[in-house]
């Protein structure tokens, strides 16, 4: 019987991100291929593969000293940012590519040239029966980093709403219940609400937000034009504003929860961990 394939991950960061999570930690967790992590930044080269995760400074240097073969995985946008230079040093340097949603792909082959293996985040959370009851004024939900709470900028909230996330920034405070994040508060905000809101998509978002709160058999309103988030148009509101979706929603109450559970049947199948794990299990017996 072939030995499991030792896999390092070359990462800075831990559980509280959500890249670690989706990326590392839940596909590993099927237990396909042995893994090593520390919130320490390292090389292995007695490991069968390196998996360079989020980044250190001098990850370029332990990229191209690197003795094994080398993924560099990208779940962000920052080409145009400061560390622009540093992904594409990541990129150019690596034997392979991933990403996590296929307009990513498309954005690392327009600025690098170079092509991406897209393996999509895996759900987390556990199952919930699928509701859409509201009574009354609807309850809405927000989770996410605090680097994209602005979404919610300039928005008028059509219910009320409650935002899970690490810290509130000021300003946006208005008519809303603030929750600290944890992957229980999560669960449990998801839980209470009627709908989860997602405004302003951004292009090559991951679709993770929206297949978790599926999973928690909540309607998704979203708003932005993420390829990730049109694969999930049959089960999703997506449009051009979150009022219309939730007015939309609260005047189709059977078709929504009948999009809900389907969507539901949809999403296990397609981002089940062990569906994702499969996908990285043949990325690394290929290299």
């Amino acid at each position: 019987m072939k030995n499991k394939l030792n896999i390092n991950y070359v990462t800075p960061v831990g559980d509280e991100f959500a890249s670690f999570r989706y990326r590392i930690r839940i596909p590993s967790s099927v237990m396909l291929w042995q893994s090593q992590y520390t919130d320490k930044s390292h090389v292995d080269n007695n490991a069968d593969i390196n998996v360079f995760s989020k980044h250190w400074d001098s990850d370029v240097e332990r990229i191209r000293s690197c003795e094994t073969k080398t993924v560099f995985d990208v779940c962000d946008d920052h080409f145009d940012r400061e560390k622009g230079d540093h992904y594409r040093a990541m990129i150019n340097h690596a034997n392979v590519v991933t990403c996590n949603s296929e307009n990513m792909r498309k954005r690392i082959i327009e600025v690098t040239g170079r092509d991406a293996i897209v393996i999509e985040d895996p759900i987390e959370t556990f199952p919930q029966f699928a509701r859409f009851q509201p009574s009354g004024v609807p309850r809405l939900c927000w989770f996410g980093s605090p680097t994209n709470i602005n979404t919610l900028s300039g928005l008028s909230f059509p219910g009320l709403l409650e935002v899970v996330s690490a810290y509130n920034k000021p300003g946006i405070d208005k008519g809303l219940i603030f929750t600290p994040w944890s992957p229980k508060a999560v669960e449990r905000a998801v839980e209470r609400s009627d709908v989860v809101i997602i405004p302003k998509v951004k292009p090559c978002a991951s679709a993770n937000r929206a297949i978790e709160a599926i999973n928690l058999g909540r309607f998704v309103v979203a708003t932005g034009i993420s390829e990730a988030y049109r694969k999930l148009s049959d089960f999703i509101y997506l449009g051009d504003t979150i009022s219309d979706g939730v007015d939309w929603a609260l005047n189709h109450p059977k078709l929504v929860q009948e999009k809900i559970f389907h969507g539901q049947q949809f999403v296990r199948q397609a981002y089940s961990r062990e569906a994702i794990a499969r996908k990285w299990l043949n990325l690394f017996e290929s290299i």
